[in-house]
């Protein structure tokens, strides 16, 4: 497709320009780098495309340039570091894309930075030179093997995102000087056996997601230095056998969520440190035998979630001290064949859900002393044929669900039966 002549056409005042769906553009015409008050530039599914204008740093105006779906595209110009108005740059779906430019590190004024399913397996250097960057996601870039030690040099950098990097091997210790971090996240990484060290250097951060790291067989020490953490996830890592006893000093973690991690055995004791944890999440960890004693500590704890942990057998009896505990739930934990007495004493609980814990046979009489409870649903639970009569007697039940049981219930005088 020959566009020569055409973008005389367009007014000078355009300030955005999309070219989508063009297969046949093979180049953008020079005169395109005339548009003087251009601010934002997209290109999308122009497959045939093999570069951008050589004199594309002429957009002086450009703030935002996207491009996405360009099969064919190699390599960008060197120019691109001459846009000094340059604000976001999303490189995505370039599968031909072997290299960034070293000026890239000169677009001094670049705030958010995309690259996406390229083929790249290094980045330059001179991406630590980015220094308004707050927002970097690196995502499905399945030859880089490493990020470079210059990342840490990124001092604005607020959020940072490498996703499905399957041969990324490395991440540089220099991460630790990302001191504006607020929120990273390492998910699809499948070689990655560590994190460094130097993360709990990262004093700003706040939210912290490790999902699918398969080859992961500890997180580092240095994460009870993070004094910000609000938010800790773990997930799909099958290869880490332990969490840090430092995990314990994470005092303003509000959230964790640990889930398929089938090598975890235990959680540490530390965990009953976390004094302002409202919320724990433990999902599929079929290796987990045991909760600890020192549970019953989480004094902020609001929400308890326990599900597919099929090893488990047994609730801790101090599970009666969470005294801030509103939802409790327990599902698929086959293992599990009775409640402790003591969770009688869940003074704030509104919701117990029990669903699909086959082993269980009945529940505790001291059920019946939640006086705060407004919903209670046992579904799925064949083992258990009836509910204790104390069940009747809950002054705030609103809402029961019994299906997949063979119980009754008696409550207020009415009768409810799911078989």
């Amino acid at each position: 497709m020959d566009f020569s002549g055409q973008v005389q056409r367009y007014p000078q005042a355009l300030q955005r320009l999309h070219i989508t769906a063009c297969p046949a553009l093979s180049a953008l015409p020079e005169s395109i780098c005339e548009l003087a008050v251009l601010q934002r530039l997209v290109l999308h599914g122009c497959s045939s495309l093999t570069a951008l204008t050589m004199n594309i740093g002429n957009l002086a105006a450009l703030r935002v340039l996207i491009i996405s779906d360009c099969g064919s595209l190699t390599t960008l110009p060197h120019s691109i570091g001459q846009l000094a108005a340059l604000v976001k740059l999303h490189v995505k779906d370039c599968e031909a894309l072997n290299e960034l430019p070293d000026s890239i590190g000169q677009l001094a004024a670049l705030r958010i930075f995309w690259i996406c399913g390229c083929n790249l397996s290094t980045l330059p250097d001179s991406i630590g030179q980015l220094a308004a960057l707050k927002t970097f996601y690196v995502r499905n870039c399945e030859r880089l093997t490493a990020l470079p030690q210059s990342i840490g040099q990124m001092s604005a950098l607020e959020d940072l995102e490498v996703k499905d990097c399957n041969a990324l091997a490395l991440l540089p210790d220099s991460m630790g000087q990302l001191s504006a971090l607020q929120e990273l996240e390492v998910r699809g990484c499948g070689a990655l056996p560590a994190l460094p060290e130097s993360i709990g250097q990262m004093a700003a951060l706040r939210k912290l997601e490790v999902e699918d790291c398969v080859e992961l067989t500890a997180l580092p020490q240095s994460i009870g230095q993070l004094r910000l953490l609000e938010i800790l996830t773990i997930g799909q890592c099958g290869s880490l056998a332990t969490l840090p006893d430092s995990l314990g000093q994470l005092q303003t973690l509000w959230v964790l969520k640990i889930s398929e991690c089938g090598g975890l055995t235990a959680l540490p004791d530390s965990i009953s440190h976390l004094a302002a944890l409202e919320a724990l999440f433990i999902e599929k960890c079929g290796g987990l035998t045991t909760l600890p004693d020192a549970i019953g500590q989480l004094r902020a704890l609001e929400k308890l979630e326990v599900e597919e942990c099929g090893g488990l057998t047994a609730l801790p009896a101090s599970i009666g001290q969470l005294e801030a505990l509103e939802t409790l739930s327990i599902q698929g934990c086959g293992g599990i064949i009775a409640l402790p007495d003591s969770i009688g004493k869940l003074a704030s609980l509104e919701e117990l859900f029990i669903e699909k814990c086959g082993g269980l046979m009945t529940l505790p009489d001291s059920i019946g002393e939640l006086a705060t409870l407004r919903e209670l649903k046992v579904k799925d639970c064949e083992g258990l044929t009836a509910l204790p009569d104390s069940t009747g007697q809950l002054p705030a039940l609103q809402h029961v669900d019994i299906t997949g049981t063979r119980c009754t219930i008696n409550m207020r005088g009415c009768l409810i039966v799911c078989q």
